[in-house]
This record gives C-alpha cells, sequence and structure tokens, in this order.
C-alpha cells in the first residue's frame, strides 16, 4: 500500500506536469499571435489605407483613359502634361502643321500683296495711269518700283517682278536718288490710306533704308561722323519707328507677326512728335475717304488655330520653340 508521502509526491508531480504543458501552450500562442501582430500592419498599409485610385494616374482619377499621347516622338520618351495631356505636343508637330501654309499665302498675297497678277507687268507709266484711277494695288507696285529705282538703274523691283521675266538690270547708282525715294513714299502712303495694309511698314522700311545707306557711306568714306549726318540718321530712324507704330496701331490683328524693338530713349522724343503728326494726317485722310480709322482686316481662322496650337508645345519644349 503506498505511504501518504508517495501519493502527495506524486500529486505534485502531475501538477507540474500540467503546470508546464499550460505555460507551454500559452508561449506558443503568444509567439503566434505576435507574429501576426507584426505583419498585420503590412497588410493595412497595402490595402486597407489607401485609396486604389489614388494608386492610379491621375487621368485615371479624373475619368480620362491613359492613352499614349498621338504624336510621334522617335528622339525623346513621351511627355506627359498632369493639367491636360491630351493638348500636349512636340515641336516638330507645331512646325509641320499645314495651316502655316494658310497663313503664310495670306500674308504674301494679300497682306503684302506680293501676289503676281497683270499689274505686275506694267511699266512706270501704265502703272501710272491706273494708280490715278484709284488701283490701290498699282500704287503699291509704283511705291516698291520707285524705292528699287532710287538705288538701282532698272525700274521694276526684283521682289514684284514676274519670274518668267528676264533678269533686270542691277546695276547699283553711284548715290541713292531721293527724289525718287520721296516718290516711292508718296505712292506707298497712298496705298496704305487706300487699303493696303503693309504699305505703312514699307514706308517705314523706306526710311530704314536711307538711313542703313547714310550710315554705310559715311562709314566708308572715313567722315567724321558731324552733328549734322547724326541727327539726318536719327531723324531717319525715328520716322521709321513712327510708322511702325502707325502700322502696329492701324493693324492689331498683325501685331503678334510683327513685333517692334526697343526704342532708344534718346531719339523717343522725336518719334513721339512724328508720330503725333503723322496719325493725325492719317485720321483726317481716311475720315474724307469715309473709311474707319483703323483696318478691318478679315484674317483667316487659321490665325488664331495656330496660336491656340503653339500654346499646347509641351512645356518644356515651350522655351525652345520660342528662342527659335
Amino acid at each position: 500500500m503506498p505511504k501518504p508521502t508517495d501519493r502527495i509526491i506524486q500529486a505534485l508531480l502531475i501538477i507540474i506536469i500540467v503546470l508546464a504543458v499550460g505555460i507551454w501552450w500559452l508561449l506558443s500562442s503568444s509567439t503566434s499571435t505576435g507574429a501576426d501582430a507584426a505583419k498585420k500592419p503590412q497588410l493595412d498599409q497595402t490595402i486597407d489605407t489607401h485609396d486604389p485610385l489614388e494608386q492610379a494616374a491621375p487621368e485615371q482619377k479624373n475619368q480620362q483613359p491613359q492613352q499614349p499621347l498621338q504624336v510621334a516622338q522617335p528622339d525623346t520618351a513621351p511627355s506627359q502634361s498632369i493639367e491636360s495631356p491630351e493638348k500636349c505636343i512636340e515641336p516638330r508637330s507645331y512646325a509641320n502643321d499645314p495651316r502655316h501654309d494658310v497663313i503664310n499665302r495670306y500674308i504674301k498675297e494679300d497682306y503684302l500683296g506680293l501676289h503676281v497678277d497683270y499689274v505686275n507687268y506694267l511699266n512706270e507709266q501704265e502703272l501710272l495711269a491706273l494708280a490715278e484711277e484709284g488701283n490701290v494695288r498699282a500704287m503699291l507696285i509704283l511705291g516698291l518700283n520707285y524705292r528699287w529705282n532710287a538705288r538701282m538703274e532698272s525700274f521694276q523691283a526684283k521682289m514684284v517682278r514676274p519670274p518668267e521675266l528676264d533678269r533686270p538690270n542691277y546695276k547699283i547708282k553711284e548715290k541713292l536718288d531721293l527724289t525718287i525715294m520721296a516718290k516711292s513714299r508718296y505712292w506707298l502712303a497712298r496705298a496704305a490710306v487706300n487699303g493696303q495694309v503693309a504699305a505703312l511698314a514699307q514706308i517705314a522700311s523706306n526710311y530704314r533704308y536711307q538711313a542703313v545707306l547714310l550710315k554705310k557711306e559715311t562709314d566708308e568714306n572715313d567722315q567724321q561722323d558731324t552733328n549734322d549726318k547724326k541727327a539726318e540718321y536719327d531723324n531717319l530712324i525715328a520716322h521709321d519707328i513712327a510708322y511702325q507704330l502707325l502700322h502696329h496701331k492701324m493693324a492689331p490683328q498683325l501685331s503678334n507677326y510683327d513685333d517692334l524693338e526697343p526704342i532708344d530713349p534718346k531719339i523717343q522724343p522725336q518719334v513721339d512728335k512724328i508720330y503725333a503728326q503723322i496719325e493725325n494726317s492719317w485720321n483726317l485722310r481716311r475720315t474724307r475717304l469715309g473709311l474707319p480709322i483703323q483696318y478691318e482686316l478679315n484674317l483667316p481662322p487659321e490665325f488664331e488655330e495656330i496660336e491656340k496650337l503653339r500654346d499646347q508645345i509641351c512645356p518644356q519644349n515651350r522655351e525652345r520653340q520660342e528662342s527659335q
């Protein structure tokens, strides 16, 4: 028969074994729970705490399908604008747009009046007769021809001469004929008042041309730049700028295509005085003819369209395009 002490020892052993098993089970559960707890924040971070739309491209969030730009980009990786990726284009696409051809044709034929028609084939007397009848293009051609003839032996200017005609005489006169230059400005002014837009710019070119020749003559002859010569030169440049300003005011729709250079402060007062005089004369002459003070130009819609297209050039390329 076992002794009471043996039973007590056996009971203690059983208790110890049960406690040991319990402690082992608790330790195992704690270890497993700690591992799961360590992993759970990672699952929450990648799934629960992020809106799937936040992980998508901004275009998807705005319900716009993410598509590649429809422009050729052989040399660079496709670039997208966050604000409006579908409008971002390469400078090459802008430069090759066929609407530039429409604009250039308008500038050459309608604005500059340099298309070829029967007027280009007329001699001086025929042009004078037609101009006196009120033909504005004859006035323009006369003005351009006289400017050419003031310096060259031939009458017809190269820029208005039909291409199939024989090469003109390019012999240069010894000096610029100022009387013929005055005829040129007279007919250009009549053409401008009667509606030929570019004639105002051509008058400005006349004064600039004369100023350049004056400076060249002075430099080649090693003449001292006297006060008289300097005053004459400044007067010519001031007239040039004043007529450019008048051209800009009377044809503001074309101002983006013919930007002015900064005016020298030294001749600014002179420019202001000349401009006031020619603007007053302009207003009187246009009013007498029953015409509006400013030109009413019917520009092709391509002018506005190409400006909008220019604004769509990719930002990283826009500065490079403007500098060209």
